[in-house]
């Protein structure tokens, strides 16, 4: 539908904007499909792309911390009992 919209979009735009057509359509036509290629690198941030979320450093990193309060002896004093 973006591919329609912007190939439409210059015949719409050339009456009123005549020479100008063209820079403007262009960036419309760069930021809607930039807007659209976000719109898919968030809807599947898992994976092992270089831009996908580390889930297993952050999966290692909570084993880690709950191993360590697992183990976690607290230190006796006799004042606060």
């Amino acid at each position: 539908m973006l591919l329609i919209y912007c190939l439409t979009l210059p015949f719409q735009l050339v009456t009123e904007l005549a020479w100008w057509t063209a820079p403007i359509v262009s960036v419309i036509s760069f930021t809607v499909f930039g807007i659209e290629q976000i719109g898919i690198e968030i809807e599947n941030p898992f994976g092992l792309d270089a831009n996908d979320l580390p889930l297993e450093s952050i999966c290692k990193t909570i084993r880690i911390n709950i191993e360590e309060l697992i183990n976690f002896i607290p230190l006796f004093n006799p004042r606060n009992n």
